[in-house]
């Protein structure tokens, strides 16, 4: 195994995944100037047909942190088109703008393997803007974080001044591959198996992050805090690589 691929299965076992797969703390030079976050009940059964009519009154803000609810709502059946129609919805509302402006960087979705029929059961959308301020470029983020069997979204908003970094951004217009299709891919070289070693309890992440080394489609299967199996998939044409085990 590679000594790259051992390191970040490393801090998978070790919960350090959101250090080992996609860094900590600012891009050096970078300072985050500020950072905010609210969160919004919803109603996930009624959320898509309410959309559908025009009504974009849907979300409301939430006085304090909401406690998890001790059970799940059922599972819903959502598409990667649903969801991003949820985060643009959830923009335009929260923040007074479309999301025609932004770039995409994230994109994550996950699934219980039990649920895996369902579909993805939460998505996570980050959105930058890069400005001009005090001399040198501001890059603005907001993230949608979106979780329909806990009727919540929740929204960030940071400020990252001076942007460092030379970012660029996911086109889903040229994306051929969608996220139900390469989990589709990484059930037939690998996954299906993965999961069924644990009796599917395990849960299964979907990503594309321009901030992390792997191109397209990262499919990574997970088992009580260990790695079960990771998949490669590329956007354009359903290409892949087996990263673990490899």
């Amino acid at each position: 195994m590679r000594k790259d691929i051992r390191w970040i299965l490393f801090a998978v076992l070790t919960g350090g995944l959101g250090c080992g797969l996609y860094g900590c703390g600012e891009y050096p030079g970078e300072t985050s100037l500020y950072y905010k976050e609210e969160y919004y009940a919803i109603d996930a059964q009624t959320l898509l047909p309410a959309l559908e009519q025009g009504d974009t009154n849907l979300f409301a803000l939430q006085a304090a942190t909401p406690e998890p609810t001790q059970r799940d709502l059922p599972p819903v059946q959502w598409s990667q088109a649903d969801y991003y129609r949820v985060a643009q919805a959830f923009h335009e509302f929260v923040w007074q703008e479309s999301m025609d402006g932004w770039e995409l960087s994230k994109m994550s979705f996950r699934t219980n393997c039990a649920d895996l029929s369902y579909g993805p059961q939460r998505a996570i959308f980050t959105v930058f803007r890069i400005t001009r301020s005090r001399k040198q470029d501001s890059r603005l983020e907001h993230t949608i974080y979106i979780e329909p069997r806990q009727n919540l979204v929740r929204g960030s908003e940071t400020e990252i001044y001076p942007s460092q970094r030379r970012i660029a951004s996911l086109d889903l217009v040229e994306m051929r591959i969608s996220a139900k299709e390469a989990l589709d891919i990484a059930e037939s070289n690998g996954g299906k198996e993965a999961r069924s070693a644990v009796g599917d309890d395990c849960v299964i992440d979907i990503d594309q992050d321009i901030g992390i080394k792997y191109r397209g489609w990262l499919v990574r299967y997970s088992g009580k805090g260990s790695a079960l199996f990771w998949i490669n998939i590329d956007t354009q044409t359903g290409e892949y690589e087996i990263i673990y085990p490899d």
